[in-house]
């Protein structure tokens, strides 16, 4: 008995040391797991935090809303965009954060999201009060379905860089292209002009005041002069105008031309001047920021209400990095010189901001050409700056021009201008292919007092030098003439009369590639005392030789 209870007792100790083993094995594995169990925990939990940084920090606004339009979820960068805290911009309605003419597009947008399933975008401008920018963000919303239907996920992408990037291309190629046809036209029309201010000038030279025909001629002369004018802003405008850039101080700059600044603001009107220390040299046109300063202040008086309030000129040095200067107006980065002209008046909207800068374009009826912000901007683009506006309805009005800097503060001299004088019988080789313009001129050097020999193209301006004994003092060349161009023939004049000083001129603006800028220079149309003047300079030394 004690033998059979021995036997069959052994197996069950075999059985024990068996399921022994098998609980050490289990209690392993379940080791095994559970670490396997932790790490995905871990992976999970890092996951998860990575994904909620992903979301609150994403460069775009993520929103998930409600059937009703309201919010429900939405991460850190669609709160900064609405203007608010997190917590307190849940459960409100999207579209009410949005500028007011946009949200009935963007309701829509929503209810075509939640009727159809589909994908929509839209797109519309932060209302003023929910934006801390001075300048509304315009928002790219994508709307997709979520939930089976019961939420629409909204992801707000800003492109308001994009958009004022569009708009500022749009405006330039608008402009280049009136300032093309403005270039094409210009050669013939000043050169017409030219001849018509020379014959004016000539018969108010010969004619006495009491003559019955001076007071008509007289009034041709003024004509001519304005649409003169008229040209030069046009050319400034696309571009095109010749520019004699100089070192420049806009502080005294601007303190020589107050008193013209002041009477074109009216009585009623403040003058304020802001100039900085310090400030920065610019090289550019004096004549051109002449120009840009007076139609400023002069739009700025014009937008005063009732004649009364503030025009203040500002002046600073302003050093842009690549983000700066792309979110001013996308020149490239540097050291620049601004002025700012700012008014305390109405202030435009945005229709009238986008289209301030076009030709023709004009809020003043017909007391205005409409010209002169063009003319601004041509100018301060061809100068390799740009302009800044702030405005708004009620906001007033800021335009800020921006020129690239052009050295350490110095001294300025302003030399003044001599009186226009007369020939002493000097002889002046005129070479001109358009007939009435080399009449005009002729006869007008004739009567100034100096000997002239003319011709219509380089090849016979050579041969009338080689036919001439005596001294050949100044030759006056158009730059752009068939076969020969002025450049050529002063170039080749050079090698046999040495002595021959020249001045060119020129109606077309793009005609005077090619020859030295310092050059003495007549831009066509001039008036007959700009021409005696030129030659005076010319012949007596103030100007240099251009050979």
């Amino acid at each position: 008995m004690r033998a059979r209870a021995t036997t069959a007792a052994r197996p069950r100790v075999a059985d024990l040391r068996r399921l022994v083993h098998e609980l050490q094995v289990h209690e392993i594995e379940l080791e095994i797991q559970n670490e396997e169990l932790v790490a995905a925990r871990t992976d999970l939990e890092a996951s998860l935090a990575d994904y909620a940084s992903l979301y609150d920090f994403a460069p775009v606004g993520y929103l998930s809303v409600g059937r009703d339009g309201s919010i429900s979820r939405l991460n850190l960068a669609a709160a900064r965009m609405l203007g608010g805290e997190r917590s307190r911009l849940l459960e409100r309605r999207l579209v009410l954060f949005f500028d007011a003419r946009d949200r009935p597009e963007l309701a829509v947008a929503l209810d075509k999201t939640f009727a159809d399933g589909v994908e929509t975008t839209s797109e519309a401008s932060l209302a003023t009060d929910a934006a801390e920018a001075a300048e509304a963000l315009r928002l790219r919303c994508t709307l997709a379905p979520a939930d089976g239907g019961q939420e629409c996920r909204v992801i707000l992408a800003d492109v308001t860089a994009q958009r004022r990037a569009e708009e500022q291309l749009g405006v330039a190629q608008k402009m280049d292209a009136v300032g093309r046809l403005a270039g094409g036209v210009a050669h013939e029309f000043n050169n017409l002009l030219t001849a018509i201010m020379s014959s004016a000038g000539y018969a108010t030279e010969c004619l006495a005041e009491s003559h019955a025909a001076y007071a008509a001629v007289r009034d041709i002369a003024i004509a001519s002069q304005r649409a003169g004018a008229l040209t030069q802003q046009l050319l400034a405008f696309g571009r095109r105008q010749p520019v004699r850039p100089t070192r420049l101080d806009l502080n005294s700059l601007t303190t020589l031309l107050s008193p013209v600044l002041r009477g074109l603001i009216g009585a009623n009107a403040e003058l304020v001047q802001s100039l900085a220390r310090d400030l920065r040299i610019v090289k550019a046109d004096a004549a051109q920021v002449e120009q840009v300063l007076m139609n400023l202040v002069g739009n700025a008086g014009a937008a005063l209400v009732d004649g009364h309030g503030t025009v203040t000129i500002e002046t600073a040095n302003a050093a842009l990095d690549a983000e700066r200067s792309a979110r001013i107006f996308g020149a490239p980065p540097g050291v620049y010189v601004k002025i700012t002209v700012r008014d305390t008046g109405a202030g435009i909207d945005d229709a009238t901001r986008s289209r301030m800068f076009e030709p023709f374009f004009t809020t003043k009826g017909g007391a205005s050409t409409g010209l002169g912000l063009s003319t601004v901007y041509g100018i301060v683009k061809q100068g390799g700056g740009d302009i800044a506006v702030t405005t708004g309805p009620g906001r007033g009005t800021a335009v800020t021009i921006y020129l690239p800097c052009a050295g350490p503060p110095s001294p300025v001299s302003l030399v003044p201008r001599p009186s226009p004088m007369r020939g002493r019988g000097e002889t002046v080789l005129l070479v001109e292919d358009s007939r009435p313009v080399r009449v005009a001129l002729e006869r007008s050097l004739r009567t100034a007092g100096y000997r002239v020999l003319t011709a219509e193209s380089g090849e016979d301006a050579l041969r009338a030098c080689a036919e001439q004994e005596g001294p050949v003092d100044v030759v006056l060349t158009d730059l752009r003439m068939p076969g020969m161009g002025g450049v050529e023939l002063v170039r080749r004049l050079a090698t046999v009369r040495p002595e021959t000083r020249a001045i060119y001129m020129s109606g077309d603006p793009q005609g005077t590639a090619g020859f030295d800028p310092s050059a003495p220079y007549l831009a066509k149309p001039f008036t007959l005392e700009a021409m005696w003047l030129k030659i005076r300079e010319v012949l007596d030394g103030r100007s240099p030789k251009a050979d």
